[in-house]
C-alpha cells in the first residue's frame, strides 16, 4: 500500500473508514506543509560556505529542499577538480571525490562537463536528472569557474518557498461543511432529514 496512507488504513479497511482516513491523511499533509512552509518563511539554515551560488537557493528554497542542497556543499569540500580539455565552450573536469568506508579513503572519479556559452553543467553521476538538485561535483567546478549566480533552470520552482501548491486547494470533508451546498445536502441526507 501507498506510504501516504502508512497508519491510517489496513487491508481490513472499509470504504467509509478509507475516505475518513483519506481526509484525515491528507488534512495532516497540508497541515504539515503549511508548518513547512512557514518555517521556510520564518527560519533560515545558514550558508556552509560564502559562494554565491549557496545564498542563491537559501533564499529560494524550502528549509526541507535547501537542507539537500546544503548537505551538496559540505560534500562538496571533499571533491578535487582538474580540467581536463576544452572543445570551444564546453570544457571538462575530472572530478575527485574522496569518501571514507570505515578507516579507508576511496577515491571516486566522475566527470563534469561546462558550456560556459550556456552556462550549462552536466555531472555522470546524473544527480541534477534524478533529484533536481545540482550535485558536489558540479558545484566543485562551478567554484573553480567562478560562477557565481546560477541560471533559472537549475533552481526549480517546485522547491521555491513561495510556490502554492494545488493539491491544498482541494476541497475535502474537513474543509467547513456550511460553505458548500452539495455537502450540505449530502449531510441532510445522510442523517434521514
Amino acid at each position: 500500500m501507498n506510504a501516504f496512507f502508512d497508519g491510517y488504513v489496513h487491508s481490513r479497511t472499509t470504504l467509509k473508514e478509507f475516505v475518513d482516513e483519506y481526509d484525515n491523511a491528507l488534512r495532516r499533509m497540508v497541515e504539515s506543509e503549511t508548518r513547512a512552509d512557514f518555517d521556510s518563511f520564518n527560519r533560515t539554515i545558514s550558508c556552509i560556505s560564502a559562494l554565491q551560488i549557496e545564498k542563491q537557493f537559501q533564499v529560494v528554497y524550502t528549509n526541507a529542499k535547501y537542507k539537500e542542497v546544503h548537505d551538496q556543499f559540505v560534500k562538496m569540500m571533499s571533491c578535487n577538480n582538474s580540467h581536463l580539455k576544452s572543445e570551444g565552450a564546453i570544457s571538462t573536469f575530472e572530478v575527485i571525490e574522496y569518501v571514507a568506508v570505515g578507516d579507508h579513503l576511496i577515491e571516486k572519479t566522475f566527470l563534469v562537463y561546462f558550456n560556459e556559452d550556456e552556462l550549462e553543467v552536466k555531472c555522470t553521476c546524473a544527480l541534477f536528472e534524478v533529484r533536481g538538485i545540482l550535485c558536489r561535483h558540479s558545484l566543485s567546478m562551478l567554484r573553480t569557474k567562478k560562477v557565481t549566480t546560477l541560471p533559472q533552470r537549475y533552481v526549480l520552482d517546485r522547491w521555491m518557498k513561495d510556490i502554492k501548491r494545488e493539491y491544498s486547494k482541494v476541497k475535502s470533508s474537513y474543509d467547513a461543511i456550511g460553505d458548500n451546498p452539495h455537502a450540505q445536502i449530502y449531510d441532510k441526507l445522510s442523517k434521514g432529514a
